[in-house]
């Protein structure tokens, strides 16, 4: 009984509110950073993987201004302390994200060499993404915003 109670209480719980607005916020600074690194690479000419730090650092501000305010609630006049530990906890992740965003793309282009360069640059991005989200989450919840 207790079992199926469950997932109701999980809905309810603040890690819950704050997974889900985790969510909605990476999904946007996906999008920033997805955005600012097809631009750069295909409106200004950079290699993609030259690209994405610019990508990334502008999915960093995003994240961290709406992260501090709707996911982890912090408030007052610890700013800067908090978006020096963002900072290192965005470090950590998206150097995840870097190297797997190279690995991925870079396999790509050995396995499938006529895969148009924007689909390898949004696959390997999701990719990277993923896998930084999870370290993202954990650092900032247990460090950043602390």
């Amino acid at each position: 009984m207790a079992f199926s109670c469950a997932p109701a209480a999980f809905a309810h719980s603040a890690l819950a509110r704050q997974l889900g607005s985790f969510a909605m916020v990476g999904g946007l600074g996906f999008a920033v950073d997805l955005a600012a690194t097809l631009l750069l690479a295909q409106g200004a000419g950079l290699a993609p993987v030259l690209a994405k730090p610019g990508g990334i650092f502008c999915g960093l501000l995003v994240t961290f201004t709406l992260n501090r305010r709707f996911t982890f609630r912090s408030r007052g006049p610890r700013l800067m302390r908090e978006f020096r530990r963002y900072a290192l906890t965005c470090a950590a992740a998206q150097g995840v994200n870097f190297v797997a965003f190279s690995a991925c793309h870079w396999t790509l282009e050995a396995l499938a060499p006529g895969l148009s360069d924007p689909l390898a640059i949004v696959a390997s991005s999701v990719f990277g993404s993923g896998l930084s989200a999870c370290v993202t989450f954990t650092l900032a919840k247990l460090y950043a915003f602390r």
